[in-house]
């Protein structure tokens, strides 16, 4: 019986994939296991977004290679955004790679196993896109969180970004689809559902269906049992006032907006191809924070685009002094190929992103160290994912404010709460990202 091991790099996107292909090979009478060394195959699924991924998938990817030298694995195949990105060289480049499957053909990989265990080097690139639907997956996440991808694709085209070129345009899964996969989740144990796509706020307009991803998240609400759900990467542009208003009201969504602005300068929007202006984001996050008191935002910005200068980056600084973000990811530019903003003038040293970088980093830790001390003495309900290695503590959780994997934790004093359930704790101590909590037994007032 064939065994394979698969090592997922880059997003939650991502591992879905990777779910989906484990649950398929699994379907086939494979064998998952966990040690590249008693493998037959190792699947490397590889993110190519940016410089520092694709250098990350390669070193990977020769790194398994080499364990082909002691008998195991035997094959080693690389698959998804890396190999859509690069797909010629990487097969021009990699002889010691057994096989490519490129982010549209991953169903295939059943079929593309047998050849390489039968001598082939099968490579499967430039398929139909497609949306995934809800097929069994092996789940590599523990299984009280679970993602579901929504949607495939965008339609944004913003000029520093390398993702409409691998993945293709925006494809919405069905409603039917989405709600039967979440409800089998919810059944299995999921106490949170995370929806992901590259854009979320997207969902829906491909099948000219406006307000669709609401009356998803409302269909979401009406799924029996206890459970979050959280909402990811939603960009400003289709950020409606139905989906304020639905996590205004529901109960179940998360009160947590993942608010992707990357810059508020207007000249550097508009070279990045963003849709907004600096005072339609102001305007949407004022909204949000009038209709949903206790909101949480987490945003992403990128420093040293080409063309920003010290004023505009100081803009950047100002911004977020004032709306001070409870959560936000930096980056600093990455000129990739093939993109619009890699030939841009302007381009900043490295050495000027890097101390950019560090200063707003800075800032983000204070505005993060005093949004946390606010919530000191408040209740919250958390969820537990796991137990603690500090002998102080005897479990880590997170706040409906903090997705799982991006944002911080709550160190947990207790004797009740289990990794899977939800708990309620009240905030005793902070640091600049987590929370300290001892757990409660009595209803909160």
């Amino acid at each position: 019986m064939t065994k394979v091991a698969l090592t997922s790099l880059g997003c939650a996107r991502n591992l879905v994939d990777s779910e989906l292909m484990l649950g398929l090979l699994r379907q086939e009478n494979m064998v998952v296991c966990d040690d590249a060394n008693e493998a037959d195959v190792i699947i490397v699924n590889t993110c190519g977004f940016i410089r520092e991924a694709v250098e990350e998938s390669i070193d990977a990817i020769l790194q398994l290679c080499r364990l082909k030298e002691n008998g195991r694995p035997k094959k080693v195949i690389a698959v998804g955004c890396l190999v859509e990105r690069y797909k010629e060289e990487l097969v021009r480049e990699l002889p010691e790679v057994d096989a490519f499957v490129g982010v549209n053909r991953m169903s295939e990989i059943g079929q593309v196993i047998r050849e390489v265990l039968s001598g082939r080097r099968p490579v499967r690139l430039n398929g139909q896109p497609y949306a995934h639907g809800s097929e069994s997956r092996f789940a590599l996440t523990p299984k009280h969180f679970r993602y579901a991808k929504i949607c495939e694709g965008c339609n944004h085209g913003c000029t520093f970004c390398a993702i409409p070129a691998i993945k293709g345009r925006l494809r919405s899964r069905s409603p039917v689809s989405i709600l039967s996969e979440v409800a089998r989740l919810i059944r299995e144990g999921a106490r949170e559902i995370v929806l992901i796509g590259q854009d979320t706020a997207e969902y829906g307009l491909d099948r000219d269906e406006p307000g669709a991803l609401p009356r998803l998240l409302r269909d979401l609400c009406r799924i029996e049992g206890d459970f979050w759900v959280r909402l990811l990467y939603s960009c400003p542009t289709h950020f409606s006032d139905d989906l304020i208003d639905v996590i205004a009201e529901e109960k179940k969504i998360c009160r947590y907006v993942d608010l992707p602005v990357q810059h508020i300068d207007a000249g550097i929007l508009k070279s990045m191809g963003r849709k907004e202006s600096p005072e339609d984001i102001f305007r949407l996050i004022r909204r949000i924070r009038n209709a949903v008191p206790g909101v949480t935002f987490r945003t992403s910005v990128i420093v040293g685009f080409p063309g920003e200068g010290e004023n505009e980056f100081q803009r950047l600084l100002d911004f977020l002094k004032e709306t001070r973000f409870e959560r936000l990811g930096a980056f600093e530019f990455s000129p990739e190929e093939g993109t619009r903003a890699a030939a841009m003038p302007g381009q900043a040293p490295e050495e000027v992103k890097s101390e950019r970088f560090g200063r707003l980093m800075r800032l983000q830790q204070e505005i993060s160290l005093e949004n946390n001390r606010k919530l000191l003495g408040r209740r919250e309900r958390i969820i537990v994912d796991e137990w603690s290695e500090q002998a102080d503590y005897r479990c880590v959780g997170r706040t409906e404010g903090d997705a799982p994997e991006v944002d911080g934790c709550v160190y947990v004093k207790g004797d009740a709460a289990k990794p899977g359930e939800f708990a309620e704790v009240e905030f005793t101590g902070c640091l600049e990202y987590d929370l300290i909590g001892n757990e409660v037994h009595e209803p909160s007032q």
